[in-house]
């Protein structure tokens, strides 16, 4: 097995343990030291929650022994936590609390074991308001019997990259407003009714994975669901379901096939206006077809996906940091081809970038508007890549769940509105010297939410700490570790 693999099914185990069990000690979970309760004694806000459910995004991946002394491999990644305050029923409200993981992994044979996890909170956003009766998440029934274990048994690599496809291309192809088995599976009580289906866009996490018999295989993965439905006040509104997908596998003539599915309502969020009109206000109607269609992913393209994977996490990592012109010299800049790069901000009518007087200019203007402390979210999630036959290119897709800080300052003291939005990226790569680089840049906006607010005054992360103004570089050496 890629250590790669290892590190990611075990990270998705422990946060598959944690929402189903509602509980950030872990400690008590075999394959576990007891580093987990510690590192969340750095943030007490993490240690106390209640009543949450916590969805990573993609990660980053590392097996650089430099950059991380005392451990064979590192993931850093953002997880967005969507926690319950109870006050009364009128009180009753909705936090959002954007943290910043970085576990670190022993290599136990073929396995990962978490040895280290440095956990805290950057941002916190002002709470939305229930209207109604404010209920706790469900987790009863989910995933019994599941994630006994943080290690990573006898799965390969291939075999996981090859479900993990097959559970995410529904969701990339945004299949699931067609596809009338997936409408079905998510009516359920606590979730979308049929009649207020409309455009739907589910975001999924790092899936977890355990063998349940020769040739089976059951997978545990979160969705966050997103629907344009009905009216609230006379006009359309988003909700905000999240779910736990229990799949089945069995091998087939040498094939992973699916042989059942089903989808467990967990929370469901405030239904908040969808501003038509304004800013992000669409699902794209030019659905061209995301994926090559291949299958099965060839067992030698394994760390070539991760790695991959890891561009697009340099990516967001620059838009948080205003670093996006130093992403274009480390991951585009090559004599072999001529870049290009559309953001669709404007639309249809928004011109295609072509070379690097072009690109540069329009990445340092993003980077100028940003402002240290006050960050700009770019989360990637669905990662789905596919490779060519040749291993020489590939293309890679991925939903974006954005936060885009509007203040214009730094400085201010009062609330901060931050633009929300879904968008899609779809890259295409080439191998050049042995090294990935990203030859093709497209994105674009799906649907807008409603703005967040953010009380830098009052909140409790990162951003409001004294001498903490810029957000870390994955993999640090100053990663807290236990001993």
């Amino acid at each position: 097995m890629s250590f790669y693999t290892a590190m990611e099914n075990a990270m998705a185990h422990m946060i598959f343990y944690m929402n189903r069990n509602q509980k950030t000690d872990v400690s008590a979970l075999a394959g576990y030291l007891n580093c987990l309760p510690e590192s969340l004694k750095i943030d007490g806000d993490i240690q106390e929650q209640k009543n949450f459910i916590i969805f990573t995004v993609s990660p980053a991946y590392s097996q650089d022994r430099q950059n991380h002394s005392g451990f064979d491999g590192m993931i850093s990644c953002d997880a967005y936590i969507y926690h319950l305050l109870k006050g009364g029923e009128e009180k009753s409200a909705c936090g959002l609390k954007i943290t910043r993981m970085d576990i670190g992994f022993r290599k136990n044979g073929d396995e990962g074991r978490i040895e280290s996890v440095f956990w805290y909170t950057v941002q916190d956003m002002e709470p939305w308001s229930y209207r109604g009766k404010i209920t706790e998440p469900e987790t009863a029934g989910i995933g019994d019997g599941f994630g006994a274990e943080t290690t990573s048994g006898s799965l390969s690599s291939e075999d996981y990259l090859v479900i993990k496809k097959q559970v995410n291309r529904p969701w990339d192809q945004l299949a699931i407003s067609s596809d009338e088995e997936l409408r079905r599976m998510f009516c359920v009580p606590g979730g979308i009714e049929q009649p207020d289906l409309g455009s739907l866009i589910g975001l999924t996490s790092s899936p977890a994975m355990e063998i349940t018999g020769r040739n089976q295989i059951q997978v545990w993965y979160p969705v966050e669901l997103f629907g344009i439905h009905g009216n609230m006040e006379g006009h359309p509104s988003v909700c905000r379901c999240f779910y736990y997908v229990n799949s089945l596998f069995s091998k087939d003539e040498g094939k992973w096939q699916m042989t059942g599915q089903k989808g467990w309502p967990v929370l469901r969020l405030p239904d908040t206006p969808y501003p038509q009109g304004q800013r992000y206000d669409k699902i794209s109607v030019d659905m061209f077809p995301w994926t090559l269609g291949n299958e099965e992913l060839p067992g030698i393209f394994e760390e070539d996906s991760y790695k991959i994977e890891n561009i697009i996490n340099a990516w967001v990592y620059g838009c948080r940091r205003g670093r996006l012109c130093e992403f274009y010299e480390n991951y585009m800049k090559n004599d072999g081809f001529v870049p290009e790069m559309l953001i669709r901000s404007r639309g249809a009518q928004t011109p295609k970038l072509h070379g690097e007087d072009e690109i540069l200019h329009k990445l340092s203007g993003m980077d100028v508007n940003y402002h240290p402390g006050m960050y700009t979210f770019h989360t990637a999630t669905t990662p789905l890549i596919e490779i060519s036959a040749d291993g020489q290119t590939a293309v890679g897709t991925w939903f974006d769940h954005s936060a885009t800080n509007l203040s214009g300052s730094a400085s201010s003291d009062g609330k901060i509105p931050y633009m929300v939005f879904v968008a899609r990226y779809r890259h295409h790569f080439r191998k050049i010297g042995g090294k990935w680089f990203l030859t093709d840049f497209f994105w674009e906006p799906l649907i807008s939410l409603k703005d967040w607010s953010f009380d830098r005054k009052h909140s409790g992360g990162l951003v409001a700490r004294k001498n903490a103004v810029l957000y870390p570089e994955a993999f640090s050496s100053d990663i807290y570790s236990c001993k």
